[in-house]
């Protein structure tokens, strides 16, 4: 049996809800929101203020170091390579991290390698390869180059999935808690770092584009949130919603037919200021043998209703494709929910999704199932613990 998640996993079980809710930002310190009132401000030995909380973000893609920032290149081992990374600062023995990330990678297709493709596939050795890509968030100091380095202390656990040809686009999604140790002081990154593997891989010495096989990193399809704790307990209850809004989703084949077909899924009301940490899980199903399976989108939006599809993004579209039964994954940071965003009518969190297919092959009147067992879910920090988040508010 093949240990390595496919990138639409397929579930043996669903995991029942009270599972669900406890996986919620798992691990995730005391219900007691604490004091939400804050002491007089420490500085740093730089002289920065030191808050109760600070949150961080992430949404620029580094990608490969010389073969471009839109590709991950494969090879027979792997290459680990930073994604995403957020500098913390004096960071001391004791406090807490947190961090959600979620990020696309596409298997080049013979149409991502074609001369008129706008895919960063083209230009690279085609390939008929499933590679198993690796991920982890890390801890860590500088290199030589001032930049994170992959060795240091992992933060949560790593993920593993194989993106196989036929599902084309792959999503890594993961969670991660961990207290600094007194071997993690000082000024530190965190960062995401990932690898492709395939030992029918090309080995792309020297990395030069036409002699290696790559991944396509999708940009503005991703981000690493940060949030940090330097008291304890500063953590409130999560408030979670398993109440599915519908139960199919139509297969849209131009712009137009997936506009008109995107559709909320879990909905949250937002009823005060301050930074919200979000993770949501979509249970889905489609049962029909597809050359390619119908790719299955979403994303979070403010909205100014329970029903709305359009609003303000809070994390970007990204998606897989969808075969038998499909677990996705989505990690979400709102730096803060301001008094703005409430009093222009934005109360809602709402997780919105749509599919799409290839009109070669496709019948529209096919549709992905959305299964019961899925969430969205926060934990809402009070405002006046981040003021350099929120303003003071």
């Amino acid at each position: 049996m093949d240990l390595i998640r496919r990138n639409t996993r397929t579930l043996t079980a669903l995991a029942t809800l009270a599972l669900a809710v406890a996986a919620l930002l798992a691990g995730c310190g005391s219900s007691d929101s604490g004091d939400s009132g804050t002491t007089s401000t420490e500085v740093a030995p730089d002289g920065d203020p030191i808050f109760p909380l600070t949150v961080y973000s992430d949404s620029d893609e580094t990608g490969d170091p010389e073969l471009g920032p839109n590709r991950i290149r494969i090879t027979p081992k792997g290459l680990w390579t930073s994604v995403y990374s957020v500098p913390l600062k004096d960071l001391v023995s004791g406090e807490v991290v947190l961090a959600g990330v979620d990020i696309q990678m596409t298997n080049c297709t013979p149409s991502d390698l074609a001369p008129g493709s706008t895919s960063s596939c083209r230009g690279t050795a085609p390939y008929d390869l499933d590679p198993v890509i690796e991920s982890k968030l890390v801890l860590s100091g500088a290199g030589k180059n001032g930049k994170a380095t992959v060795g240091g202390t992992i933060v949560g656990s790593p993920e593993k999935l194989r993106c196989t040809t036929k599902l084309h686009h792959c999503v890594t999604a993961q969670f991660g808690k961990a207290e600094v140790g007194k071997d993690q002081t000082g000024n530190r990154f965190l960062s995401l770092f990932v690898r492709a593997s395939d030992p029918a891989a090309k080995s792309c010495k020297p990395a030069v584009a036409a002699k290696c096989n790559v991944l396509q990193l999708t940009h503005g399809q991703g981000r690493l949130g940060v949030a940090r704790e330097r008291r304890p307990n500063l953590e409130p209850p999560a408030k979670v919603v398993a109440e599915e809004r519908v139960d199919s989703l139509a297969l849209a084949q131009d712009k137009a037919e997936k506009q008109g077909d995107t559709k909320v899924v879990y909905s949250l009301p937002l009823e005060k200021v301050g930074p919200v940490l979000i993770r949501a899980q979509l249970l889905a199903e489609f049962g029909v043998d597809y050359p390619t399976p119908p790719l299955v989108n979403k994303a979070l939006i403010l909205a100014d209703s329970p029903t709305s599809t359009k609003g303000k993004t809070v994390e970007p579209q990204n998606g897989e494709n969808c075969e038998g039964k499909c677990q996705y994954t989505q990690l979400g940071l709102i730096p803060c929910l301001t008094q703005e965003d409430l009093d222009a009518g934005n109360k809602y969190l709402n997780l919105v999704v749509f599919t799409s297919r290839s009109s070669a092959y496709a019948d529209p009147k096919d549709e992905v199932k959305i299964t019961d067992g899925g969430y969205l879910g926060i934990r809402q920090y009070d405002a006046s613990l981040a003021p350099k988040a929120c303003g003071g508010s």
